[in-house]
């Protein structure tokens, strides 16, 4: 269970914008379930239920690394491309 003040690691993992990082979260609110945990540096909210801890929220930093080094072997990193004006995709 986790209570305000504690320090997370979120594993973002989000393919299609290339995204595959590992984010430091302090828990600003815990209730019921749902929680809101703050990013140390840049003070951005992420939003998660207790449906997510273990998955892509863990209390070891090492934990989280080891989910995202997995997703990036899966999915691969990608480089996103610019569509032209006017193109189909």
């Amino acid at each position: 269970m986790l209570e305000k003040d504690n320090i997370v690691f979120y594993a973002r993992v989000i393919p299609v914008c290339d995204i595959f990082e590992v984010l430091q979260l302090v828990i600003r609110t815990a209730n019921d379930g749902w929680y809101v945990g703050v990013h140390i540096d840049t003070h951005q909210a992420f939003p998660f239920d207790s449906g997510d801890i273990g998955v892509l929220i863990f209390s070891s930093k090492t934990e989280a690394e080891e989910i995202v080094k997995a997703a990036k072997k899966q999915y691969g990193e990608r480089k996103l491309t610019k569509i032209k004006e006017g193109e189909d995709e």
